[in-house]
């Protein structure tokens, strides 16, 4: 996996958002695996990068490599074996992203990155506006420094989709 990030590819984690946010490869990208996976996918990583997946237990490989496929993502070079748990196992270091409510923000910049609409609709007071599908690697840390920022999404898994797209920055995130 280390390898596969330093030479340009992508570790996802396909786990449920609770999973990925209680321990993940640092630099991985969350994308649970449901219905919507494949648009996810294409929306937020490159086709021509190669690619390699954490999945718990129950995760069907065969449903993640049709719905990659479905979309043109070829590049697929696997499944870390023994999942997190033969990761951690081997020595190697995990990152973990808090579940925090808007109250708890802590005085830092409340981003919302949800689709325009969605925000149009209803946000909170005071929240920056920055689609997710818009905010390239480093947009957040160039616009807020490195003091961390509150995601909102209105949806759970997208906060975790957001904050790993923005963790792979390096940069403070806490999702909403």
């Amino acid at each position: 996996m280390r390898t596969l990030m330093a030479d340009g590819g992508h570790v996802v984690d396909v786990r449920p958002a609770a999973d990925y946010a209680a321990g993940h490869i640092p630099g991985s990208l969350s994308i649970p695996l449901r219905d919507q996976f494949a648009t996810w996918l294409g929306w937020l990583l490159p086709e021509t990068a190669p690619l390699a997946f954490v999945t718990g237990e129950d995760h069907d490989l065969n449903e993640i490599v049709a719905q990659a496929h479905k979309i043109g993502y070829e590049r697929l070079a696997g499944c870390l074996a023994g999942g997190m748990t033969a990761w951690l196992a081997d020595g190697n270091p995990q990152t973990t992203t808090a579940f925090l409510t808007a109250d708890r923000a802590d005085g830092r910049p409340y981003v919302d990155v949800r689709q325009e609409a969605e925000f149009a609709a209803g946000h909170v007071p005071g929240a920056v506006h920055i689609e997710l599908s818009g905010a390239g690697p480093g947009r957040v840390g160039q616009r807020f420094g490195d003091g961390g920022v509150g995601l909102d999404q209105g949806v759970v898994r997208r906060a975790h989709e957001s904050a790993s797209r923005y963790e792979t920055t390096h940069e403070a995130v806490t999702p909403k």
